[in-house]
C-alpha cells in the first residue's frame, strides 16, 4: 500500500512536471533562434550605424518573447517570418522600421529633415538647372540638305576646353548638360565646304548650322559716268579680297567672285578717281549658280572735298588726348575717323561737301562722356570745330531678369555696357531668383544685350554720376514656338530663305527688343525656339524674290505658310 501511494504520487505529479521541461526546452531554442537571426544581421549590415540598428530590431525582437514555456512554436515562426520581411538599412545608417520605433519621434526628425531640405532646395534646382541646359540643331548646305557626319566644337566664352559632337546622318546634333552662357558653335573648313560659326546661347534647340559650299561666280559689266562716258582705268574689287583688278581700256571688267557664307550675295565695289566710290550687290537666281553673272556700274561725280579740324577739350578746358573722332554720312556715303593728338588737335581730310553728316567722339576713358553731333554740315570750305566733353562718373545698377509675363529668368547670363564707352562691358549672371547683384557703371546710357543668337536687348536705362536703382527687365525669352514654311506661287518651297522675327516693347525701366533669324532647309521650312512674346515682325528675303514682311503670333499651333513672288526682273 506504501509502494502504490508512492507510485500513484509521482504518477500524479509527472504530467505536471513535462510540459514545464518541455516549456524551458522552447526557451532555450528561442534564445539560440535569437542568437541566429542577430548575428545574421551583423554579418549584412556593414555600414556604420548598423550596430545600433541591429540593437533595436534585436530589442523589438527579445520584446515579442515571451516567459518560459509561454511561447510556442507557430509564435516563434512569426517572429521570424516578420523579421526577414522588415525593410533594409540604407547605406547612410537610417536605421529600420521597427514594432519598438517611437512613431512621434520619427515624425519629428522627418519634418526636421524635410525643412533641411527646403534650405536647400533654391541652390539644388539652380545647380541642376545650371548642369541640365541643351544646345542642339542641325546642319545643313547652302541647300538646305542636311550634312551628316560634321563635326561641331562648341566654345563657351569663359572656359579653355571645348565640348565636340557630330552630326548624325539627318544632320542634327546635340550637346547635354552645358552651363549656362553663350557659346559659339564652329565648323571647320573641309574641302568640300568654308568653314562657319554660330553663336548661340545654352538651352536653344534650333541651333542651325548653314554651310557654304566651296564655289565661284564669274562676274562681268561695264563701268561707265552717269553721261556715258567709258570710265577707263577704273577699279573693281570683291568687298572682304585686298587685290582689285582694273578695268580696260574700254570700260569692261571680269572678275571671278568665291562664295563664303550661305544666303548671302557677294558684293564688288566700283571706284575711280573724281567719283564717288559704289557697292552693288551680285544678283543671283539661285544658292549654286555657277554660271556668268552680268553686272553694270555707274559712278557720280564726287562733290568737292574739304577739311575738317580742331581740338577736343574737356570741362575745365584741358586738352583731351588719344580720343577716337569719326565722321560719317548716308548722303554722300563717306565715313573718315582718327585720333586726337597730346593737345585735343584733330583733323580729317577729303571730306566730301554735304548737309547730313555725323560727328562721335569717344573719350578713352570714363573720365569723360561720349559726344555725339547730328546733322553737321561740312563745306563749303574747310570746318573748323572745337568739341567740349562733359565730365563722366559712375553709378551702380542692379536689377531682376524675368520673361515678359513676370517670371524669373535664373541663371541667366547678359552683357551690360555704358554705350558711351566703347569697349568696356561686364558680364552679369542671375541667381536662382532672377536677380543680378550690383554693378558698378560708367554714369551714362546703359545697355543690357546678348551677344549670341537670339539677339536680347534692353536700352532706355540712363544713370546720372553717383546714382544707385535697381530696376525689372523682360526679356523675350520662353518655351514657346514659331513654325513656318516658305514656298514660292506654284507651292515649291524655297530652301536657304532668311526668316527674321523681331519683337519690342517699352516697360516702366526699359525698352526690351529681341532679333532670331534662321533659314529655311530643303523643305522650305523654318522654326523659332525658346519665345515668349505674344507678336513677332516677320521679314523673309530670298536671291530672285520680292521681300515679305507680316506679323506672326506664336502659340497658335499653326504652322505659318510663307509666300514668296519672284522679283521684277529676276533680281
Amino acid at each position: 500500500m506504501a509502494f502504490n501511494s508512492v507510485f500513484q504520487e509521482k504518477a500524479k505529479n509527472r504530467p505536471t512536471r513535462l510540459p514545464a521541461a518541455r516549456g524551458w526546452i522552447l526557451f532555450i531554442l528561442a534564445i539560440c533562434l535569437l542568437a541566429i537571426l542577430i548575428t545574421a544581421r551583423q554579418g549584412s549590415f556593414s555600414s556604420p550605424g548598423g550596430e545600433s540598428s541591429v540593437q533595436a530590431s534585436g530589442a523589438a525582437l527579445s520584446a515579442e518573447i515571451k516567459a518560459p514555456g509561454l511561447a510556442s512554436e507557430p509564435e516563434a515562426r512569426n517572429t521570424k517570418r516578420e523579421s526577414d520581411t522588415a525593410p533594409s538599412v540604407t547605406e547612410d545608417g537610417a536605421a529600420a522600421t521597427t514594432a519598438a520605433a517611437d512613431d512621434e519621434s520619427a515624425i519629428e526628425a522627418a519634418a526636421k529633415m524635410q525643412g533641411s531640405s527646403r534650405d536647400r532646395h533654391a541652390g539644388e534646382d539652380e545647380a541642376e538647372h545650371s548642369a541640365s541646359l541643351v544646345i542642339s540643331g542641325s546642319v545643313l548646305d547652302d541647300a538646305g540638305t542636311p550634312v551628316p557626319n560634321i563635326a561641331i566644337f562648341a566654345q563657351i566664352e569663359s572656359s579653355s576646353p571645348g565640348r565636340q559632337a557630330v552630326s548624325d546622318r539627318l544632320g542634327m546634333f546635340t550637346f547635354d548638360e552645358m552651363p549656362s552662357g553663350e557659346y559659339l558653335l564652329q565648323v571647320e573648313e573641309n574641302e568640300m565646304f568654308h568653314a562657319a560659326g554660330l553663336s548661340v546661347r545654352a538651352g536653344v534647340d534650333s541651333a542651325n548650322i548653314h554651310l557654304q559650299r566651296k564655289g565661284s561666280v564669274v562676274v562681268f559689266g561695264r563701268v561707265s559716268s552717269a553721261d556715258g562716258e567709258i570710265l577707263e582705268n577704273a577699279r573693281v574689287r570683291a568687298l572682304g579680297e585686298r587685290v582689285a583688278r582694273q578695268v580696260d581700256a574700254g570700260g569692261e571688267y571680269e572678275i571671278e567672285v568665291e562664295r563664303i557664307k550661305p544666303g548671302t550675295t557677294p558684293v564688288l565695289e566700283f571706284s575711280h578717281k573724281g567719283f564717288r566710290t559704289l557697292r552693288k550687290q551680285v544678283p543671283l537666281a539661285s544658292p549654286r549658280e555657277l554660271d556668268l553673272v552680268q553686272l553694270d556700274a555707274v559712278l557720280t561725280p564726287a562733290l568737292e572735298k574739304v577739311s575738317v579740324f580742331g581740338r577736343i577739350n574737356g570741362p575745365g578746358g584741358e586738352p583731351v588726348a588719344d580720343a577716337g573722332v569719326a565722321l560719317a554720312s548716308s548722303s554722300p556715303k563717306a565715313f573718315h575717323r582718327t585720333t586726337s593728338g597730346p593737345m585735343g588737335e584733330y583733323e580729317l581730310g577729303n571730306v566730301e561737301i554735304g548737309e547730313h553728316y555725323r560727328l562721335d567722339v569717344k573719350p578713352e576713358t570714363s573720365e569723360y562722356r561720349r559726344h555725339v553731333s547730328e546733322l553737321f554740315a561740312v563745306g563749303p570750305q574747310d570746318t573748323a570745330l572745337d568739341i567740349t566733353l562733359e565730365a563722366g562718373g559712375e553709378a551702380e545698377l542692379s536689377g531682376i531678369l524675368t520673361d515678359p509675363r513676370g517670371r524669373p529668368l535664373a541663371d541667366f547670363s547678359m552683357r551690360l555696357r555704358n554705350t558711351e564707352s566703347p569697349g568696356t562691358s561686364l558680364l552679369i549672371r542671375t541667381d536662382a531668383g532672377g536677380h543680378f547683384r550690383p554693378v558698378t557703371v560708367a554714369a551714362g546710357p546703359i545697355q543690357l544685350e546678348s551677344r549670341s543668337w537670339p539677339r536680347l536687348e534692353a536700352s532706355g536705362i540712363t544713370l546720372s554720376a553717383a546714382e544707385s536703382r535697381h530696376i525689372e527687365v523682360p526679356l523675350d525669352w520662353g518655351r514657346d514656338w514659331l513654325l513656318g514654311q516658305v514656298v514660292d506661287p506654284s507651292g515649291k518651297p524655297v530652301p536657304q530663305a532668311r526668316v527674321t522675327v523681331q519683337w519690342s516693347r517699352q516697360y516702366p525701366d526699359v525698352r526690351s527688343s529681341s532679333r532670331r533669324q534662321t533659314m529655311s532647309d530643303a523643305g522650305g521650312y523654318f522654326s523659332f525656339a525658346n519665345i515668349a512674346g505674344s507678336s513677332y515682325q516677320l521679314t523673309c528675303r530670298a536671291p530672285g524674290y520680292e521681300t515679305v514682311r507680316t506679323q506672326a503670333a506664336p502659340g497658335s499651333g499653326e504652322e505659318l505658310l510663307i509666300e514668296l513672288r519672284p522679283a521684277p526682273g529676276g533680281a
